[in-house]
């Protein structure tokens, strides 16, 4: 298979599940001759992960597969698509893999998403385990923080309007003529 330009796919999980970024990349290879796809995630050694990062920056491979924990720090022109498969863990984490997207001024490129209601299970995940990962008085805040988070992202998932409008108005950002009207609900005709 052949792709216009990169593409990053942001994943929520490393390996063994179906959905991981090991598993997404062995896909995305089995489906044509070569190799265009690799896994970049904290638990592959620094030099796998500088050499996908290489590969991909250099156009050897076309799709770069991300979990939340090394999606944010790189930097590479040339990304026309960001497919997120699943549901980050907060908003600004999903705001960062998107950034990835068409980075230059009057470079057009797309964002999808997948995602099912089941992806938001990983927020009870988060929820259930806090108590292992705080300190005893900031239980209750860290999970505030965990329930805010599944409720702005659910409710960017779930927007029918145009997700850039959405973002705009959380951030507090104003819009102008031309920073809309791109995105998929818009060009469905939200």
């Amino acid at each position: 298979p052949t792709c216009d330009g990169k593409t990053i796919v942001f994943c929520t999980s490393k390996a063994d599940r179906p959905d991981s970024a090991e598993e997404i990349a062995d896909m995305l290879n089995k489906v044509g001759t070569a190799t265009i796809a690799r896994p970049y995630h904290k638990d592959l050694s620094q030099h796998d992960r500088e050499k996908a990062l290489a590969d991909f920056t250099n156009g050897v491979i076309t799709v770069l597969v991300v979990t939340s924990a090394l999606s944010v720090g790189f930097d590479t022109d040339g990304v026309k698509r960001v497919i997120f498969y699943g549901v980050p863990s907060t908003l600004n984490t999903w705001v960062q893999v998107a950034g990835r997207c068409a980075r230059r001024p009057h470079e057009k490129g797309d964002i999808h998403v997948f995602w099912t209601f089941k992806d938001f299970n990983i927020f009870s995940f988060y929820y259930g385990n806090i108590e292992r990962n705080v300190h005893r008085e900031d239980v209750a805040t860290a999970q505030e923080r965990v329930l805010t988070n599944a409720k702005n992202m659910f409710r960017l998932y779930s927007t029918c309007g145009c997700y850039r409008r959405w973002l705009a108005t959380f951030y507090g950002v104003e819009l102008v003529d031309g920073d809309y009207g791109e995105c998929s609900n818009c060009k469905q005709g939200a």
